[in-house]
């Protein structure tokens, strides 16, 4: 699917969550994708369908989360995203807090992978 729908409700919401990311948002955008290290463009915060996802690569078909705390309490939401996402023929990457927190390289080492595997294919 070349064209994403956007529930244009959520763009005050993404907008606000670029300007304020969460810091294990923020570590993983500064020391991986804003600086190109992926060779990849990425963007933050971006509306697909029903949903903000954290990092998306459009000529990849990449989604990269970084999911908090507040998460714990929406599995069911997260399932659907998910599901929606993968649907739309997107990869899905999901990292915890925890994970970038106390495992930042082994995070951005695993992006890095699954990028370099998607654009040699």
């Amino acid at each position: 699917m070349s064209i994403l729908l956007y529930n244009w409700r959520n763009l005050a919401y993404a907008r606000e969550n670029r300007k304020n990311p969460t810091k294990t948002e923020w570590l993983v955008w500064n020391m991986i994708l804003k600086w190109g290290k992926t060779w990849t463009k990425f963007m933050r915060q971006r509306m697909i369908g029903p949903y903000i996802v954290d990092f998306y690569s459009k000529e990849l078909k990449l989604v990269v989360e970084i999911d908090w705390e507040s998460h714990n309490y929406k599995q069911e939401y997260d399932e659907r995203r998910v599901k929606y996402l993968k649907y739309l023929w997107l990869e899905v990457l999901i990292y915890t807090d925890e994970q970038v927190l106390w495992s930042l390289e082994w995070v951005c080492e695993d992006i890095n992978w699954h990028v370099k595997t998607k654009q040699s294919s």
